[in-house]
């Protein structure tokens, strides 16, 4: 019986070493095609750590299942086992080969993540901004051209990534090309990378944003040297509006008359001005302008959500005007970009003409018990737990 173990055991370990080197060997098993020199660093660092954990696993769970089978309860045997003191040796080497490993793998997973947060200088920087459910691009020098869900650019050039998001947490991957960062509404995250050669790598965002999320792919085309420079196209020239000052009405002969005008400029992420005041009952112009890139819009509303005067959507470089018949009685009001995210990133603010919020400083009427019942309610009570307890 103790030979047929030992031979069961010494099969288990044999099959190990042939079964999963074999599966490893598989194309594709572990990784995708490698197409950056990024993605090859993180492919060799993952492969030195999985051999190194099968081993442990392999002489861990090789210790265990021979003590399982060696040291079982026999009918005919002791029904408890000897007392042992320990192993000094053994416990000291079981305690410095953990700390060896773990030095180790510290080593180099921090070489690994210094290479990547120090990378080259980018030949040029590309902007990704996620939204729901699609990734954009605005490309340099002036930021004004963007594709949605294919990102091109040329083999052998450092492509630097400024990434955030206009609604919620995404996360741009590329897989084939080493590439993985979060898009984060209200902050930018920075990334780069260098495809090797020419082709096309899909990319998918790796971070549950909502019920598109399984649609939310795309491509990175990498372009061969030279070949095309700018194959998105060529960039648009910005859009020009009629400089005003903020307090100054807009020479736009088709903009809406009234008794005053305010210039509101929107960009990533703020109001221009953040609040404004303006006199009651009079007819309020606002002159609105989009200065960002993203596509904004200006809503006027309560603080519950209730909305007086919203705008439409206008985008990078669009401007529109939104007519305010204000009330004659003074109020307040917040208003606020409506596009999803956008709010939150800091992109609201005050319409005010010297009044409060609706309902503002009135204290509620709250709903209660009078000071009488809540003594009749007390010394009930009472009476109920003495009674409880003479029983």
């Amino acid at each position: 019986m103790r030979k047929l173990s030992r031979v069961a055991l010494v099969l288990a370990i044999l099959g190990l070493s042939i079964i999963v080197p074999t599966v490893a060997a598989t194309d594709n098993w572990f990784f995708p095609d490698a197409g950056s020199q990024t993605q090859r660093e993180w492919q060799t660092l993952f492969t030195q750590v999985f051999w190194v954990s099968l081993a442990v696993f392999v002489l861990v769970e090789g210790l265990l299942l021979y003590a399982l089978i060696r040291f079982r309860r026999r009918p005919n045997g002791p029904q408890e086992g000897p007392h042992i003191h320990g192993n000094t040796k053994m416990e000291i080497a079981w305690t410095i080969a953990p700390t060896i490993i773990l030095a180790w793998l510290l080593v180099v997973s921090l070489q690994q993540l210094d290479r990547i947060d120090n990378g080259p200088q980018p030949d040029f920087t590309v902007d990704v901004v996620g939204h729901q459910f699609y990734f954009e691009f605005f490309y340099p020098p002036d930021y004004a051209q963007s594709t949605r869900n294919k990102l091109f650019v040329e083999e052998d050039k450092v492509v630097g990534l400024r990434v955030t998001s206009t609604d919620v947490i995404h996360a741009f991957n590329v897989p084939e090309l080493g590439v993985m960062i979060d898009a984060v509404p209200g902050k930018t995250n920075y990334f780069w990378f260098k495809a090797d050669g020419p082709g096309e790598y899909k990319f998918q965002c790796r971070e549950l944003c909502g019920v598109g999320h399984g649609a939310m792919n795309g491509s990175v085309v990498v372009a061969a040297a030279g070949a095309n420079p700018r194959p998105f196209g060529e960039a648009e020239p910005p859009a020009t509006t009629n400089a005003t000052t903020p307090d100054s009405a807009p020479t736009n002969a088709s903009a809406p008359q009234g008794d005053s005008t305010q210039v509101v400029t929107l960009s990533e992420f703020a109001i221009g001005p953040k609040d404004h005041e303006v006199t009651a009952g009079e007819t309020l112009v606002l002159d609105i302008r989009n200065d960002g890139r993203l596509a904004h819009n200006l809503f006027i509303g309560n603080p519950d959500g209730t909305i007086k005067w919203q705008s439409e959507d206008f985008e990078g470089g669009e401007q529109g005007f939104l007519v305010v018949e204000l009330p004659p009685a003074p109020g307040k009001w917040e208003w606020w970009c409506n596009i999803p995210g956008h709010k939150a990133s800091g992109m609201e603010g005050t319409l005010s003409t010297g009044g409060d919020f609706e309902g503002e400083g009135k204290q509620p009427i709250l709903p209660g018990p009078s000071p009488l019942l809540i003594v009749l309610v007390l010394v009930g009570t009472v009476l109920i737990v003495r009674a409880a307890r003479r029983d």
